[in-house]
């Protein structure tokens, strides 16, 4: 006796193999998502309206102030309470600003900000203010936590600051005069 020929592989049967693919490659990507080594830095940037990198957000974004221009406007709030309004400070308070620019994932500003604390500490003439951009606020509001500094703090949560200082890599500090315009950056 003959033996029987077997029936040829089911159509579906010959995708099988594309499918297991498909599967195990969507498999690591959803697991390099979740674990890769931007993941953490993912979680922490809030990229502007989608931009997929920070080079992308400099060419959204307008042109940084340059010195003597006034210095955009905005409204922050302030962890353990209150907010900062640069035009109101400037209005009521008069004193130059010197605005921070900083994020949880930022190392040189982990550096930089216990610096710029103990200039606060000896210029009380000089009001300092530290704003974190481009970040997760729970990351930030830790961050601040574990820093320590004595000046204020807040977080760019509308993205005023993001936008009006067109930042595009951090640190970044200005230096605010009383009437207004950028003197340093």
């Amino acid at each position: 006796m003959d033996p029987v020929p077997a029936p040829p592989p089911h159509r579906s049967l010959r995708l099988l193999p594309w499918a297991l693919l498909a599967v195990i490659l969507g498999g690591v990507a959803v697991w390099y998502t979740v674990t890769g080594p931007a993941a953490d830095e993912e979680e922490a940037v809030a990229p502007l309206d989608g931009a997929a990198s920070l080079q992308e957000l400099a060419e959204r974004a307008p042109e940084t102030p340059a010195v003597d221009d006034v210095a955009p406007d905005f409204d922050v709030e302030l962890f353990g309470g209150g907010s900062f309004t640069l035009s109101e400070h400037l209005a009521a308070d008069g004193r130059p600003v010197i605005l921070n620019l900083w994020a949880s994932w930022c190392g040189p500003c982990r550096t930089e900000m216990p610096v710029i604390d103990a200039f606060a500490d000896d210029h009380p003439e000089v009001a300092v203010v530290g704003v974190a951009v481009l970040d997760d606020i729970a990351l930030a509001e830790q961050f601040a936590d574990e820093i320590g500094v004595s000046y204020p703090l807040g977080f760019d949560d509308r993205e005023q600051v993001t936008v009006g200082y067109r930042v595009t890599g951090l640190p970044a500090t200005f230096w605010i005069a009383p009437d207004g315009t950028i003197v340093k950056r």
